[in-house]
């Protein structure tokens, strides 16, 4: 440099990430190569803002018509300091239920973690489909600054509804449960099948006859139906030969298409007794 010349020189920082938050002193040095004697130091001062982050993490679940989920919700602090997360939901279908809807994931320390437990409660009879609900969580410690931030974050949270299978038998007159039969003659009394779940359903079906019934049949042992739909089946009998006069037993049973819908008790599965009353043939 020339006898009193002046120059700027720019100086480029990098702020680490883990950087602490407030002022930091980088001392400058400048000498002499013709003299290192002849030196001065000067002072550049360095504020490291502080950082606002919330990260939220959950994971999508299945459950049942009428059913409660619950879900395990994770607030990540990812700032640069102690902060409150303010937490509200909505836009949730019709029907359904959240607990909680708005609250505060108080003091979670940069880096830190808390878990929420939030409960959601089905609609019954939902449609078998995935759903959304949307959950935001927003920064305290930022809406605190001046001038104010808005930090927010906002995650979608996924129930898939599983199918409800529910069926029943329907008779057009419920006198229709008790049948007249003669030994060696065929009879046959027509029931509904009738699907009330939220999907379509193969209904499979089985008969319980007394002992040495051998002649006992549907017009089809497996019955597709749609969603709300209802199918015809027909119950075949032919009384044996040697059969005491009086009346019998035959118990249909009906059992929708999944896994667990042979479950006692379960919607899955329906059962009808009908009262065979039988009479000799004629001559005897």
């Amino acid at each position: 440099m020339e006898q009193g010349e002046t120059k700027t020189i720019n100086l480029t920082i990098n702020i680490d990430d883990d950087a602490i938050v407030g002022d930091n002193d980088i001392i400058v040095r400048g000498a002499s190569e013709d003299n290192p004697s002849v030196n001065d130091t000067g002072t550049v001062k360095v504020s490291v803002n502080k950082q606002f982050k919330v990260d939220v993490i959950v994971s999508s679940q299945s459950g049942d018509p009428g059913s409660i989920i619950t879900y395990d919700v994770r607030f990540q602090n990812e700032g640069t300091g102690t902060d409150t997360f303010s937490v509200t939901i909505d836009d949730y279908p019709e029907g359904w239920a959240v607990d909680p809807v708005s609250f505060q994931v108080e003091n979670v320390e940069a880096g830190g973690e808390e878990i929420v437990k939030l409960n959601v409660s089905i609609r019954s009879g939902e449609n078998n489909k995935a759903f959304t609900i949307n959950l935001t969580a927003s920064s305290d410690e930022a809406k605190s600054e001046t001038p104010a931030k808005y930090v927010n974050t906002t995650v979608s949270i996924i129930t898939i509804v599983n199918q409800e299978y529910w069926i029943e038998f329907d008779l057009d007159d419920p006198g229709d449960i008790n049948v007249d039969a003669t030994v060696g003659i065929p009879t046959s009394v027509s029931f509904d099948v009738v699907n009330k779940g939220t999907g379509d359903d193969v209904v499979s079906l089985t008969a319980t006859s007394p002992e040495g019934w051998t002649s006992v049949s549907f017009s089809s042992n497996y019955v597709s139906i749609t969603e709300g739909g209802q199918e015809a089946v027909s119950l075949f009998i032919t009384v044996p030969e040697d059969t005491a006069d009086q009346v019998y037993d035959i118990i249909v049973t009906g059992v929708s298409d999944c896994d667990t819908c042979d479950a006692e008790g379960a919607k899955s599965n329906y059962e009808l007794t009908f009262k065979i009353d039988v009479t000799l043939a004629r001559g005897v």
